[in-house]
């Protein structure tokens, strides 16, 4: 079935934006995550009071971890005595004092959760210890002078001599009858030196009674960012001597996630044409290929977006499942859909009378697309949509370079009326016009 939209009237009005937001509740999970984060937040409430608890949720990007957490911070409500406390690393300007800031953060959410005000005393003055190297390392006194000062203090005080800040902050942790649970999102998408101040965050106050730390973050690219700098010995054991608990979220089932985004898709093009519920409801509408390069709902909201952009734009010239799959290679693979116009004339293989490509020949042809491709991150899919495409070249997409493709490389253009991208006027017009 051929959806071309030349008699088929596209709508004043504008579909409403898809939104690719993080859910945060339960009633808006369609991807049956919400057991995942009633586990979770039971295990960050369920250690003993003398212990802290370190648990990652890992996965991909876009595949919904930020979601999952805010179902977490839901959960909780429903633990008596069970406190969220976000922290964003990403406002820290250096390294050396993250800690330190990561402790104010906690001070001044202790007091709007109503912690006791010794339980922010201290730590307040653990993150002033920190904050101040030439004075304390890792929370102890440095030299004969400051050890003198700190009895002097602890004497008028009437607290211990060799009780440091951490021990004191910990001290009056361990009978308060709350959980704090500090949510860090994102870790993978630091700059590598403020990624290696938060794992040493982590390790050097993530055993603190009462507090437990879920971090959210791919776990490739976290080993690949520490094996790379400095501290040559870090990576998945050093992940592993922090991370007490870890949950991988997998990408959801292909097929419930190209209904779900089908299902959207089909309500936006309904508000922007007047296609009738046959065409929208056919199997046709979108090709495998497009099915294939769509991983996520986040993706898939992204591409609904462009689609329906390009057929408001573009849909009474060109056929509406052209237009999605192109729209779907500008999502999932921006830097082959950026490339189109190297390799529009390979393509559509009619060089001669619309692209003045000289005397290009098949091998260099295939050459060409084969160097596009090589920047795909899904070949494999990518190759599909193309040939979907451009059927007629279809043998340059192949990885392999054959005699075949030197017989048959100049192609023929669609019939006049077909309104396909693989005619080259068309393709022109939507790379040239979207």
């Amino acid at each position: 079935m051929l959806i071309a939209m030349a008699s088929i009237e596209t709508r004043t009005g504008l579909a409403p934006v898809a939104s690719d937001e993080p859910i945060r509740t339960h009633g808006q999970d369609l991807l049956g995550r919400a057991r995942l984060a009633d586990l979770i937040a039971l295990q960050a409430v369920s250690p003993a009071p003398d212990a802290g608890l370190v648990i990652a949720l890992t996965g991909p990007w876009g595949v919904g971890k930020t979601s999952v957490l805010n179902l977490v911070e839901e959960s909780l409500r429903a633990h008596e005595h069970a406190l969220a406390i976000r922290f964003n690393p990403w406002l820290s300007s250096g390294g050396d004092l993250l800690p330190a800031r990561f402790l104010m953060t906690l001070a001044s959410e202790f007091t709007r959760l109503g912690a006791p005000e010794s339980v922010v005393g201290a730590v307040t003055d653990y993150a002033a210890s920190l904050s101040d190297p030439a004075a304390f390392g890792d929370g102890q006194p440095r030299g004969v002078a400051a050890a003198a000062q700190q009895v002097a203090l602890s004497s008028q005080a009437g607290t211990r001599v060799t009780e440091s800040p951490r021990d004191r902050l910990a001290r009056h942790l361990r009978p308060y009858p709350g959980r704090f649970v500090v949510f860090i999102d994102d870790v993978d998408r630091l700059e590598p030196e403020q990624l290696r101040a938060v794992i040493r965050l982590v390790k050097l106050i993530g055993d603190l009674p009462r507090i437990t730390y879920v971090l959210a973050f791919s776990r490739e690219r976290v080993e690949a960012t520490l094996r790379a700098g400095a501290d040559a010995n870090v990576g998945r054991g050093y992940m592993e001597k922090i991370v007490q608990i870890e949950h991988h979220l997998a990408a959801a089932p292909g097929d419930h996630l190209l209904d779900l985004t089908l299902t959207e898709l089909r309500a936006a093009l309904r508000a922007i044409t007047d296609l009738d519920d046959d065409v929208l409801e056919s199997d046709e509408l979108i090709t495998p290929g497009v099915g294939a390069l769509l991983t996520s709902l986040r993706q898939g909201r992204r591409w609904i977006n462009a689609a329906t952009g390009a057929v408001w734009l573009l849909g009474d010239e060109i056929a509406v499942e052209d237009l999605l799959a192109l729209e779907a290679l500008r999502v999932c693979e921006p830097d082959v859909h950026g490339q189109l116009p190297v390799i529009a004339d390979a393509l559509t293989g009619n060089r001669a009378e619309r692209f003045d490509a000289g005397s290009a020949t098949a091998e260099e042809d295939w050459s060409r697309v084969q160097d596009v491709l090589a920047t795909a991150q899904n070949p494999a899919a990518t190759r599909t949509v193309l040939a979907e495409l451009f059927p007629a070249a279809k043998r340059l997409l192949e990885p392999q370079f054959s005699d075949v493709v030197e017989r048959t490389w100049r192609f023929s253009t669609p019939h006049e009326g077909d309104a396909r991208v693989a005619d080259p006027l068309l393709l022109a017009r939507y790379l040239g016009g979207n």
